[in-house]
């Protein structure tokens, strides 16, 4: 039996270990945030109390591809109000739009707005709302009420919003008061036709 002889060949490898030092990137940390001003402006009345008391400002952000952010806070009263609020870590370089309503205390709807911002990259914007109400709050009052009157009706726009009966004679010389709380309302001024009825037997 032949033998063949196999050369063998050592190979060495040479590791060398490479130190790399990558430079630092500022980090687009918490103080990219949004600080929203909504400022929400009185509920008119027109000869009335103040019937419409605010209860709820909810705030919502929403954006591309991101989850949408949400804030509910208290409010009270109907007179002007200013809510400050700040939400920090917001996504930079995209375009955030912004959604305002405050509700009264059976859930209607007095302010709405909305608009839209984008926070640069480590920065703070300051977005300011001014919201005007949309509706106003209207009393009318009969005075005096004759003997012959049983029924006060309060129309707007052509439509019964508040009526009162009573029989005769059980308001005479009394003041009859009705009212009507969501009488719409813009700030460039929006036109109604008020009518007031007193009838009953002449």
């Amino acid at each position: 039996m032949r033998f063949r002889a196999l050369s063998c060949v050592s190979i060495f490898a040479v590791l060398i270990t490479c130190s790399l030092e990558l430079p630092t990137i500022p980090s687009d940390n918490a103080s990219r945030s949004a600080e929203l001003t909504i400022k929400m402006g009185a509920v008119g009345s027109l000869a009335k109390k103040n019937d419409i008391t605010l209860d709820t400002l909810t705030i919502t952000l929403v954006a591309t591809g991101e989850d949408s952010i949400m804030s509910k806070s208290k409010l009270s009263g109907s007179s002007q109000q200013t809510v400050t609020q700040t939400f920090a870590n917001i996504v930079s370089l995209k375009t955030w739009t912004c959604i305002v309503a405050s509700k009264d205390k059976t859930g209607k709807t007095i302010h709405w707005g909305t608009t839209t911002f984008i926070v640069q990259p480590r920065s703070t914007i300051s977005v300011t709302i001014d919201l005007a109400a949309m509706y106003s709050m209207l009393k009318a009052n009969f005075f005096p009420i004759r003997d012959s009157v049983n029924e006060c009706r309060l129309s707007v726009d052509g439509i019964a919003v508040s009526d009162s009966l009573f029989g005769r004679t059980a308001l005479a010389g009394d003041t009859v008061k009705l009212a009507f709380d969501y009488l719409s309302s813009s700030v460039s001024g929006i036109r109604h036709v008020i009518s007031m009825e007193a009838r009953g037997i002449v």
